[in-house]
């Protein structure tokens, strides 16, 4: 199984605001989503989804950093580009079986993957389904 330096999000130096456009555009500082995010700063576990993994390193899953989450999308930080466009992340931070979602499951269809520094990119998209499961 691949192992990943996971980094908290004060450790990726993200400066100024994410949703600002260069060159002062119209959209600065503007919400284009169509949907508020919120922070998701909690440890979750990613598997691919897909037959064309199952004799890979990569089928097993590995950790990411949950960045935000909004009614329609996900997003994440992980320390390599992906090779796959169908998730599954599932919950592995002991602080959400506090909130209730220790069990929380969501299938995602990635839509972008930015590059932020050596070793640390940032990637979201759609959810395609999620629910926490009952105990």
């Amino acid at each position: 199984m691949p192992t990943l330096e996971l980094r908290t999000p004060d450790q990726f130096d993200l400066v100024g605001d994410r949703n600002a456009e260069p060159n002062g555009s119209e959209y600065a500082g503007r919400e284009r989503r169509g949907s508020e995010r919120s922070e998701f700063a909690y440890k979750l576990w990613l598997t691919p989804i897909g037959a064309e993994f199952a004799g890979t390193e990569l089928r097993d899953g590995f950790e990411v950093l949950g960045s935000s989450i909004s009614a329609t999308g996900f997003g994440f930080l992980h320390s390599a580009p992906l090779p796959f466009r169908n998730v599954r992340i599932n919950s592995a931070d002991p602080r959400l079986d506090e909130l209730g979602l220790g069990r929380l499951q969501m299938d995602l269809v990635l839509k972008w993957c930015r590059f932020l520094r050596p070793g640390q990119y940032e990637s979201g998209g759609r959810i395609a389904r999620s629910h926490a499961l009952v105990a």
